[in-house]
């Protein structure tokens, strides 16, 4: 399905029951840090290394969130870090809360990484340092263009569906 469908289709969205849980919470590795500085200090290069270019005209959070994640997953960067994105994650989706007053974004674990994930750490423990991979991209974006809007963006974790679910807004998901 492509955006534009997707987009069309906004009002039929899958609502999202689930109650996710904080998938950042605590310090982030050595490596992850690395990455999260290198999005501050050279947030182009990062973009260019995972593909990921600022997406024009679109104003809505969890659409320009959804065509970011588009391009990570892609592989476009060509490189390891994009190979290893790609190879692990299905196409990013948009979702709706439980009571349809917001939308988020589900990046969910493909098959063979969960088999990984059962073979070595938890789903969650994998599931957070992607997060801090796309956390970085967004940081990323935010330093390179006029995009300010992607601070705050939550990063939670989905048992059921093994998945990340990216949201901006304060409240917890069940809440809105």
């Amino acid at each position: 399905m492509t955006l534009i469908e997707l987009l069309k289709e906004s009002n039929d969205l899958e609502v999202l029951n689930d109650i996710p849980v904080a998938l950042m919470s605590g310090r982030p590795s050595a490596e992850m840090s690395a990455v999260k500085a290198r999005a501050l200090t050279s947030p182009g290069a990062l973009l260019s290394d995972l593909g990921v270019s600022a997406p024009a005209n679109i104003k809505d959070t969890g659409k320009y969130l959804e065509s970011i994640y588009k391009q990570m997953i892609s592989g476009r960067g060509g490189n390891k870090a994009s190979d290893l994105i790609r190879d692990f994650f299905k196409d990013p989706k948009i979702v709706y809360s439980p009571g349809k007053k917001e939308k988020g974004l589900i990046i969910q674990l493909r098959s063979e990484a969960l088999k990984l994930a059962s073979r070595s750490d938890s789903t969650r423990k994998i599931l957070r340092t992607y997060a801090f991979w796309f956390s970085s991209v967004a940081i990323a974006l935010t330093a390179k263009s006029s995009k300010s809007d992607l601070q705050n963006i939550k990063f939670q974790y989905v048992e059921s569906q093994n998945a990340i679910l990216v949201y901006k807004n304060r409240q917890p998901w069940k809440n809105l």
